[in-house]
């Protein structure tokens, strides 16, 4: 896929944690592109700039914004309703025991987990950078299985007409012994 920049959708409703990741992320480079940060503050708002910027490559998310888990259901309509498995999600919580680490690993399909108090810029830095390139080993291997599923189709157009020439022979043979 051709691009200008890597999109990062940072989603918290606290504007010193959009501040910070801003200082970290802002001079970040990835395969020669640099990230290009989107914000939002709660669920409703992530899932606009998300549907507005649906190559985004990387959230950092929040779990308490509006609700108690509005970062687990944003997760939920990611995966579910979009039906998207590509988009890499790194979790940063404030309040680990209302979205317990192991828990949250199991249950929902996010990459990452980070406590906030946990998190310098050394870390944040690199779950970044793993997470945009787990997000290019992912897209290399859906074209490959779209390359593969073409090729599959291909030869099952030769494998068809090399089954017609055998059969016509067989039915030029046939003719020509009984004429003989």
């Amino acid at each position: 896929m051709k691009r200008e920049s890597w999109k990062l959708l940072v989603v918290d409703d606290e504007p010193e944690v959009h501040k910070v990741t801003e200082l970290v992320a802002s001079e970040m480079m990835f395969d020669g592109l640099p990230l290009n940060l989107l914000f939002a503050d709660s669920k409703q708002s992530a899932m606009e700039v998300l549907n507005e910027n649906p190559d985004t490559s990387v959230i950092l998310l929040d779990v308490v914004m509006e609700t108690d888990h509005a970062g687990l259901d944003f997760v939920k309509y990611i995966r579910e309703e979009l039906k998207n498995d590509c988009l890499k999600i790194i979790l940063r919580t404030g309040q680990p025991g209302s979205a317990p680490e192991r828990e949250t690993i199991e249950e929902y399909e996010i990459n990452d987990y980070l406590p906030k108090a946990e998190v310098g810029p050394n870390r944040l830095f690199t779950s970044i950078k793993t997470a945009l390139r787990d997000y290019t080993h992912y897209e290399i291997i859906q074209e490959q299985k779209i390359q593969i599923e073409k090729d599959q189709k291909v030869l099952l157009v030769i494998g068809f007409f090399v089954f017609i020439l055998v059969l016509f022979q067989v039915f030029v043979l046939y003719y020509v012994n009984k004429l003989l």
